[in-house]
């Protein structure tokens, strides 16, 4: 998509519809012998169906008929591709011998649905929030990080000159620290790529970079420069500006230096790999308060909550350009936003929908959940818009057509071991486990390339009290019990001492970078982590692949 001529990526996008359209046939030849009292609900299903469809052709048509679409569109895939192939390199365990980013048919429908409404502000889809309903782990966030930077190179490339400057095209809001945290780093690196095919067209894509602020409470980063040059270099404050501690590029780490905007001294992350693609520029990843209102970056990643400073921080109205306001909106975790989260966030929207409009013409939303109930009546409360779920269900819950439930058995699935506990303690258990746990990477029957799946021990605990006494015993037992193990087995020891990593609410931001970064290090890595206790933070949007 991002390299073929515009008639072979044309026939590509419309083999995906010709394939949805075939599958919503097939629901209606199943509708055929439904009880009569599901009749109507069916045919309510199938029509939003054909809605979809429809939208998702008519995303094709505006990228075959308009060439600023078409350009936006194979730019965005570029970047996409770009960032996809430097997370392969970071990794260096990937086994597989294509680093071609693959898209799922889910993630290029939902774009394809989602364009016309952005690149129109007059049409209908403009004032309807395109809600993307799918399980975690599937690949949301990939869908949109594609739709904001189709929105970057869309708003270059048409408006020209006169928006190539700082100003806020698209705002990202989060419910929770360490998915914020991650999020915005994902976000980083895809806005890092578009800078590298934005420096290959200038002419199209306009000579400032792309760039991305993190905009959270004081607890997480400075609100003003002055402070940020006090914690700079103490890494155990928890407001410490460094949330970007690894190059998107190569893995190694950043470096912050000086950086002056309006003759004040701020902070720039910047790699000093001279091998890397990345080398010696400074990222636009701007982490301070005050440098986010002197120079508005293009994507603003922020907590809900954080917005309710509009009202009182000073140059926080930068953020809302009255020429070039922000023209998308993408709520993540939508079903996090209810009680008295969702009341307060009912009411700023009123404001920031005003602050974002212009002309009449109001921002599109986006809003991305894996599991939500009576989402339009939560939509329309939150953001006065009517809600449109994609994929839409159809006949049975269990296939939407973009994603089934698998009903035959092949091969060997997830297989969950329970352990009872009776006549012993928890904590017993708990460490006689994590010593076992840990020297099963010496079975002879496990293949080094599955290695990597059963190296790191996760602990998953109700209250930061059990995770405390687990912290310690693990240390203290855990060691000695995989000692036992590995005599028993006539094994190597595999392990002379135990620092599980922490996942909870007391662990500081930039400590907490540090811990996700090491999660993702393969088995045999310097930096792998072995165990991990962590709280109910670990359910929600926290994205380690390789702990799947």
């Amino acid at each position: 998509l991002s390299v073929k001529p515009k008639t072979e990526v044309i026939e590509i996008l419309k083999s995906l519809v010709d394939g949805y359209e075939d599958w919503i046939n097939f629901e209606r030849e199943k509708s055929l012998n439904l009880d009569p009292k599901f009749e109507n609900q069916a045919e309510k299903n199938l029509t939003n169906c054909e809605t979809a469809k429809a939208r998702m052709l008519s995303g094709i048509d505006l990228i075959d008929k308009d060439d600023k679409v078409f350009k936006s569109f194979q730019a965005a895939n570029r970047a996409m591709q770009i960032q996809f192939a430097w997370s392969k390199k970071r990794e260096k365990n990937d086994s597989s011998s294509s680093q071609n980013l693959k898209w799922r048919p889910f993630q290029i429908g939902f774009a394809l649905m989602s364009l016309q409404g952005l690149c129109n502000g007059n049409h209908p889809d403009r004032n309807i929030l395109d809600l993307l309903w799918f399980p975690t782990g599937g690949g949301k966030t990939e869908a949109y990080l594609l739709i904001i930077a189709f929105n970057l190179f869309f708003i270059r490339l048409k408006e020209g000159k006169t928006a190539d400057f700082h100003h806020t095209d698209v705002i990202m809001r989060y419910t929770l620290r360490a998915l914020t945290l991650q999020q915005f780093q994902r976000a980083a690196s895809v806005i890092c790529a578009a800078n590298i095919v934005r420096e290959s067209s200038i002419e199209n894509f306009g000579e400032n970079n792309f760039s991305i602020g993190l905009w959270v409470g004081s607890s997480m980063t400075p609100n003003q420069i002055k402070k940020a040059r006090q914690i700079i270099d103490n890494p155990e404050d928890p407001a410490n500006p460094k949330k970007f501690n690894y190059c998107p590029a190569c893995g190694d780490r950043l470096s912050w230096k000086d950086y002056f905007v309006e003759d004040k001294a701020s902070f720039l992350p910047n790699c000093e790999n001279s091998s890397c693609e990345l080398f010696e520029k400074q990222l636009p990843i701007l982490t301070i308060d005050e440098h986010i209102f002197l120079e508005p970056p293009s994507v603003v990643f922020g907590t809900a909550d954080k917005f309710a400073q509009l009202a009182s921080a000073k140059n926080s109205g930068n953020l809302f350009n009255r020429i070039f306001p922000p023209s998308l909106i993408i709520q993540d975790e939508l079903h996090l936003i209810n009680g008295p989260l969702g009341s307060m966030t009912g009411l700023l929207e009123t404001a920031i929908d005003l602050l974002s409009s212009k002309d009449d013409i109001r921002p599109k939303v986006l809003g991305s959940t894996a599991t939500i109930r009576q989402a339009k009546k939560q939509v329309f409360r939150l953001f006065d818009r009517d809600a449109f779920q994609f994929p839409p269900p159809g006949i049975d819950f269990t296939d939407s057509g973009f994603a089934f439930t698998e009903t035959e058995k092949k091969g060997q699935g997830r297989l969950y071991v329970g352990i009872c506990t009776q006549g012993t303690t928890e904590k017993m258990v708990r460490e006689t486990m994590t010593g076992s746990l840990l020297q099963t990477i010496n079975d002879e029957r496990i293949e080094d390339t599955n290695k990597d799946a059963y190296s790191t021990n996760v602990g998953y605990f109700g209250s930061l009290k059990i995770l405390g006494g687990a912290f310690n015993g693990i240390q203290e037992e855990g060691v000695d019990s995989s000692r036992k193990f590995a005599s028993q087995r006539d094994e190597t020891p595999v392990t002379d001492s135990i620092v599980p990593a922490e996942l909870n609410s007391t662990v500081s931001a930039t400590k907490l970078d540090d811990i996700l970064n090491d999660l993702s290090k393969p088995y045999g890595h310097p930096r792998h982590q072995e165990i991990l206790l962590a709280t109910n933070m670990i359910s929600v949007g926290v994205d380690i692949p390789r702990l799947g």
